[in-house]
């Protein structure tokens, strides 16, 4: 603001400064959305390779980026003295709500409708601290309560992209983040799971 109501700096060091804010105040945004980490405090600067040319920021497919990132950080998360776990957490906890009938019915916005996403259906509440409850409502859980595909009737209104059937690793600058292996779920794509191949074979490392 200093530059741009000082009569004597350049055109291009305002436009400059403005760039350099924008990216700064988007760092910020996805850092902690889609790309969260444990540390509750800081942001991976490599994320600024996303930010380089603005006019093309719309074109990157957001989606599986931050999918793969959180799945990077549940696998950590599933193993022994592994307290928390970073990553787009409304999103996981969307998942759950969509495949999870028992769980999202619970949480539904009235004023939900098909052109959002599907994820806007639901109002991200906190539960109970104590997971004992969560636990043995979800081993009593039948199969119908189960929804496999729960975008199935979304396609209409967002149509399925054929980026999202990309496998290997998503990448970021020269820096490998984690694998999006969409062969291993493909239930959830509507289509018959066969017997995936091992992850190092999926997406080789480099």
């Amino acid at each position: 603001l200093a530059a741009e109501n000082n009569e004597d700096e350049e055109e291009e060091t305002v436009e400059f400064l403005r760039d350099c804010t924008v990216r700064a105040f988007l760092l910020y945004l996805i850092g902690g959305t889609l790309f969260t980490n444990k540390s509750a405090q800081y942001v991976d600067l490599i994320f600024l390779s996303y930010l380089q040319d603005i006019p093309l920021i719309n074109t990157w497919n957001w989606g599986a980026s931050g999918l793969a990132y959180m799945y990077n950080y549940l696998d950590r998360a599933s193993r022994r003295r592994c307290g928390n776990h970073g990553g787009y957490n409304c999103m996981f906890q969307a998942w759950v709500f969509a495949h999870f009938k028992r769980y999202g019915q619970r949480f539904l916005d009235e004023n939900y409708t098909n052109e959002e996403p599907v994820g806007a259906k639901y109002y991200p509440l906190k539960t109970d601290r104590w997971p004992y409850e969560t636990r043995t409502s979800l081993d009593r859980m039948e199969v119908d309560e189960v929804t496999l595909c729960p975008s199935e009737d979304h396609h209409q209104f967002r149509p399925f992209q054929d980026i999202s059937w990309y496998s290997g690793w998503i990448m970021c600058g020269s820096s490998m983040i984690c694998p999006h292996l969409p062969e291993r779920v493909l239930r959830q794509y509507g289509h018959v799971q066969s017997i995936p191949r091992a992850p190092g074979v999926s997406a080789k490392a480099g």
